[in-house]
């Protein structure tokens, strides 16, 4: 059998029923190409910071629906080729948002709405100039 390399172009593991949390070997460079949908799961922990090793693979992103906590890795921001979205929505996320997120100027959408993100929108991000969709909770800045 001829040996050559698999990349997966569109990964839909959504409304799966997974637990636990994302293994960090799906952020394997080669492992994923295209769009990885994660969502309406019942996935827990953080988002694996080892995702920003799909810097030129990785074009959306969506985990969510499930129940993923800590803070927006800054490693995101190493995901420059990212053209369709990064939907985070619905979970339990903290922190403010990483000064990184800016560099994703090819983005189109970002949507992190329902979340528990505090502090104020990076002025970085509005190096996003491909972006036609925010969605962020409301966010204020703390004293």
């Amino acid at each position: 059998m001829d040996e050559r390399e698999v990349h997966v172009l569109l990964t839909d593991l959504s409304k799966n029923q997974f637990t636990g949390a994302i293994p960090s070997k799906l952020g394997d460079e080669g492992a994923l190409r295209g769009k990885l949908d994660m969502s309406k799961n019942m996935l827990t922990g953080t988002i694996p910071t080892e995702f920003g090793r799909l810097s030129n693979l990785l074009a959306a992103l969506t985990l969510a629906d499930n129940q993923l906590s800590g803070q927006i890795p800054s490693e995101l921001g190493i995901l420059r080729l990212l053209r369709g979205s990064i939907d985070l929505s619905n979970n339990t996320i903290a922190g403010t948002l990483p000064t990184e997120l800016g560099k994703l100027q090819t983005l189109k959408e970002l949507q992190l709405s329902n979340n528990l993100i505090s502090g104020s929108v990076p002025s970085e991000m509005a190096e996003m100039t491909s972006l036609e969709l925010l969605y962020v909770p409301m966010l204020w800045h703390q004293h």
